[in-house]
């Protein structure tokens, strides 16, 4: 009987932790629009999933002179 509570908390212990992988994944996925601060027009638009990749798309809409709108997918 311990042998197989032991065994279904460890299966419990892998679902558990490969289910919260896949849902902090889902939410790192991340959409920039860029938009031409002075007249409101669409410059360009760019999705990362990485962190270096949403900087990077926020330093170049700053550099393009517009403002960045972020929706996280």
């Amino acid at each position: 009987m311990k042998l197989k509570s032991m065994l279904f908390g460890g299966v419990a212990a892998v679902a558990m932790t490969l289910g919260v992988q896949s849902t902090a994944h889902a939410y790192m996925t991340i959409l920039v629009t860029c938009i031409d601060k002075n007249n409101y027009n669409y410059l360009w638009s760019s999705k990362s999933i990485f962190r270096a990749q949403f900087q990077a798309d926020l330093d170049r809409c700053r550099r393009d002179g517009g403002l960045a709108e972020v929706d996280y997918l």
